[in-house]
């Protein structure tokens, strides 16, 4: 096992206003992994838009059902596991709208999976026994994986 290594779980209810628990979840672990407050943050947004779907699309908005999100790290890299039991979509093959088109119709939504991609290193999504399994690894500055 190497020095670093953890994993944590958190399960959380498909409610919007529980997000904040997410959010303090990926923050605290992220820090101790070794990640700056700007990359802490990018992986705050990127995983809060990632659960933000889950609750809006996945669940269609229902707040009486439950994800789990489990974070694990080692010297090298951080990764966030979602798994849910909601309508599945895949968002790895998942085609961006235009920015500029959004902003000349002043469309508004729409662009959480495009920031997703944005922020993290790698993608994965998988559908096993009816639940959804989406991955998200940012690799770890290297500073911080020789610290």
């Amino acid at each position: 096992m190497k020095m670093n290594e953890m994993k944590e779980k958190i399960t959380v209810t498909s409610n919007l206003e529980d997000l904040y628990l997410v959010r303090c979840f990926i923050g605290n672990a992220a820090c101790r992994a070794g990640f700056g407050e700007s990359e802490t943050w990018k992986i705050i947004l990127a995983v809060d838009e990632a659960c933000s779907n889950v609750i809006r699309h996945a669940y269609n908005g229902k707040t009486d059902r439950n994800f789990e999100i489990t974070v694990e790290f080692d010297d090298n890299r951080f990764v966030v596991h979602i798994d849910d039991a909601g309508s599945g979509y895949d968002l790895r093959n998942h085609r961006a709208p235009n920015l500029q088109d959004c902003i000349a119709k002043r469309k508004a939504g729409g662009l959480g999976i495009r920031i997703i991609k944005e922020l993290v290193d790698e993608i994965d999504y998988q559908q096993v026994d009816n639940r959804n399994k989406l991955t998200l690894t940012k690799h770890l500055p290297l500073e911080a994986a020789n610290a």
